[in-house]
């Protein structure tokens, strides 16, 4: 690594000129990024890259690099580690949580002030979680937080005021040229980006607003043209917006941030143009509290405009001779000397030693009480984790989180984890007001400003899960306005209100949709859970990770023994309403009324509850489940064949549920969607064919495993009862479709190959 080499993530077009100029001098060869997803005030600088003595492939792979949107692709954090000694970069988040997690250099955050007045601190927070800020302070003294104005870091948490060092901004000349001739009777006003940005579009129509009836121009780039209004000029071509500045009368500067300034007003002073300005904000630091351009007031400041469009040259001269001195602390010389300064002390006093701890701890968390198909795969997951981390060596602990609810009635079936060294940890869901979360932000020393009254918390009893350094999510249901302050993943199983809206609470998706919009990375099986959390939810695409399918060997499992006293099939289900029970029961009254004589076994969590035996008292249900299941129940009872040949198990233990897939002719799944039914798997391991309803996740399962499924439309029952009546006579035919068990093992935690690439993919983006 070499500390005299920076990477300068920015493509400001002003501090191109300023700021790395001033970098050579110093004797540092710099890095500036190529690909600029924005056009307001930018620019490439492919000087640099000449200028650079590493490999040209190192530099093409950085070229390609989105720094401001994406996180920051391995290949290229590779590059980064091996040449660059430090990174100056701004608050993108992607490539921040990238940079914080993986760089190994000097990392210097040089932010310029935010627009509207909020702290750094805030901002990282709400945009990424507390987790972000952790990571930084754990890098030590190789993370420097360089402001670009003095008190930037008077709202600034305590980590980032111990970590402060002065990088002001400003700009390669600041010599006045003084071509001003004001002859248009004009005020110039800039603001870009009025039409694609809420807050420049309050400024411009505060603006016209305030200075109705004074002749105006408004300058600023503008992507998305602004209709109607004249005095927008939009693009100029050069020669025109060379003269913008000398011919308008008089500039208005309207910012009272006390953080941020933009750059239009000192390009006014720079060229002679008069400057007007509201009092209270980041110019009266740089010297503007006395000048006479200052204004307390939109009135004062209409009148000041006035006065100079109406050819008061004495007092345009007055303002012109006073306002150089907003220039001094922006010129190449004190910006210069600044930085020196700056730059040796961060090279004498950074650490680049190693600070990350060598024990790591995972929290795979069950946020409801799952019993069926969550459940197993969660069960799954953990114990190929723990295979290959004792293949492995890696100091990593492994805590499986599960609703207290949950206990002590499904210890025996969980406990099979602990076996592998993993811990089983309760935790419940706790209200916490704002009160509550502004104390516990403050003792970790980032007070944050809220903007909800109520949150949830997860109480483990011990430290909510302050003691993991990752929280891995085996579902999306989680309760509203969580609050976390590690970083998280979630493991992406189906959106099933996209294709059935009745099936959750909107205030339950909005909260599934929070949830993995904000996660550290998501993981899923299937291109459809992909898309659908691209396209529905809104993630990132490059937050997404594949897992590949896995699942258990049931053939080796314990069965029931006992004489088989009917000849069935078996419908693996449970009770929410996107298993399409409706369309299946009309399609077995068709089965059975065309001469179909098999019985079927319902099998899965509540279904018992359809029923005449079973009730739902003592069971964790909603009104709108207990009001569908009475319906299910009402459509069987209606039935005179559906009462006699339809019988409906529940869930059922893993020895009982096997010994009946194990003995039935075939198996069905009728479900509209989802990431995948594993039940089917189970049936072909035990030598039992299946027919299920066609959508993509299930093609994907058939082609991935060679399961010889037989498909039919999810919204055609008689489909499905031809189907029936197919396999009733067929099923040793459709048995000859199966893979082999040997051939199935290659998709299961059993097989080495497996196990390595579920625990690579997940500690790959855990661990950040």
């Amino acid at each position: 690594m070499q500390t005299k080499r920076i990477l300068w993530l920015y493509n400001h077009s002003t501090l191109i000129k300023s700021e790395v100029a001033l970098l050579r001098e110093l004797g540092y060869e710099v890095y500036v990024p190529k690909v600029i997803p924005f056009d307001v005030s930018v620019a490439v600088n492919w000087e640099s890259d000449r200028l650079l003595s590493i490999p040209e492939e190192a530099i093409e792979v950085l070229n390609k690099v989105d720094f401001y949107g994406e996180e920051i692709p391995e290949e290229a954090m590779a590059v980064m580690n091996e040449y660059f000694g430090m990174a100056i970069f701004g608050t993108f988040i992607e490539p921040l949580k990238s940079i914080a997690a993986h760089y190994k250099g000097i990392m210097i955050f040089h932010p310029f002030g935010l627009e509207d007045g909020a702290s750094y601190t805030e901002t990282i927070m709400l945009s990424a979680g507390i987790w972000l800020m952790k990571k930084l302070e754990e890098a030590g003294r190789r993370f420097w937080f360089g402001q670009s104005y003095e008190n930037l870091m008077e709202i600034e948490c305590d980590f980032f005021k111990r970590r402060m060092i002065n990088l002001p901004i400003g700009m390669r000349d600041t010599v006045i040229e003084d071509r001003w001739r004001g002859n248009n009777g004009k005020v110039l006003f800039i603001c870009p980006r009025i039409k694609i940005n809420t807050y420049y579009e309050k400024i411009y129509k505060d603006f016209k607003t305030n200075f109705n009836g004074i002749p105006h121009s408004i300058g600023g780039a503008q992507p998305i043209p602004v209709e109607g209004d004249k005095t927008v000029l939009g693009y100029l071509p050069q020669k025109e917006y060379d003269d913008l500045y000398p011919s308008h009368s008089v500039m208005y500067y309207h910012s009272t941030n006390k953080r941020h300034v933009h750059y239009h007003p000192f390009e006014a002073v720079k060229c002679g143009l008069p400057l007007i300005f509201m009092g209270g904000g980041l110019l009266d630091k740089l010297g503007g509290k006395d000048l006479p351009g200052r204004c307390e007031s939109i009135k004062e400041a209409r009148e000041k405009c006035r006065r100079i469009i109406k050819g008061d040259k004495r007092f345009a001269n007055k303002v012109r001779q006073s306002q150089g001195v907003l220039l001094e602390k922006m010129s190449y010389e004190y910006c210069r000397e600044e930085w020196r300064k700056a730059m040796q002390f961060i090279e004498e006093n950074s650490d680049t030693a190693a600070t990350e701890k060598k024990s790591k701890k995972i929290a795979v968390i069950m946020p409801q009480p799952y019993l069926g198909g969550v459940l197993d795969y969660t069960l799954r997951l953990l114990k190929a984790f723990a295979k290959s981390r004792q293949v492995s060596g890696d100091d990593i602990n492994i805590v499986f989180a599960v609703p207290e609810i949950m206990m002590p009635d499904q210890y025996e079936h969980i406990k099979e984890v602990e076996e592998y060294g993993i811990s089983i940890r309760t935790f419940s869901w706790e209200e916490a007001d704002q009160r509550r979360i502004k104390e516990l932000t403050s003792l970790l020393g980032y007070p944050l400003n809220l903007y909800r009254q109520e949150y949830m918390l997860m109480n483990d009893g011990i430290s909510y899960f302050q003691d993991c350094d990752f929280l891995l999510f085996m579902a999306d249901r989680v309760a509203p306005n969580l609050f976390l302050t590690r970083p998280y993943g979630v493991v992406i199983h189906d959106y099933m209100r996209r294709y059935v809206p009745e099936d959750l609470p909107q205030k339950y998706e909005s909260a599934i949709m929070d949830l993995v919009r904000n996660s550290a990375c998501n993981f899923t099986t299937t291109e459809t859970a992909a898309e659908d959390c691209i396209q529905y939810v809104g993630a990132k695409r490059e937050k997404i990770h594949f897992l590949p399918l896995f699942f258990d060997d049931v053939s080796r499992c314990e069965y029931e023994e006992g004489v088989k006293k009917r000849e069935y099939f078996v419908w693996c289900t449970n009770i929410n309403t996107h298993k399409n029970h409706k369309m299946a029961l009309r399609a077995l009254t068709e089965y059975y009324q065309e001469g179909g004589r098999l019985h079927c076994y319902v099998t899965g969590v509540n279904t018992d509850l359809f029923g005449n035996r079973a009730t739902p008292e003592g069971r964790q249900l909603t009104q709108k489940q207990c009001a569908y299941i009475q319906e299910i129940k009402n459509i069987v009872n209606s039935d005179r064949l559906l009462k006699k040949y339809v019988h409906f198990k529940g869930r059922l233990p893993k020895k009982n549920y096997y010994s009946i897939v194990r003995n039935a002719k075939f198996m069905i799944h009728p479900g509209m969607a989802d990431n995948g039914n594993g039940a089917v798997v189970d049936a072909a391991f035990l030598g039992v064919p299946s027919i299920s309803s066609d959508y993509p996740a299930m093609r994907n399962r058939d082609e991935a495993l060679k399961l010889g499924l037989m498909f039919f439309d999810k919204r055609d029952e008689k489909q499905l009862r031809d189907c029936l009546l197919y396999a009733e006579g067929n099923a040793e035919q459709m048995k000859q479709q199966l893979p082999t068990v040997e051939e199935l093992r290659k998709h299961t935690i059993d097989d080495p190959d497996v196990c390595r690439k579920i625990y690579h993919t997940i500690i790959q983006y855990a661990f950040m």
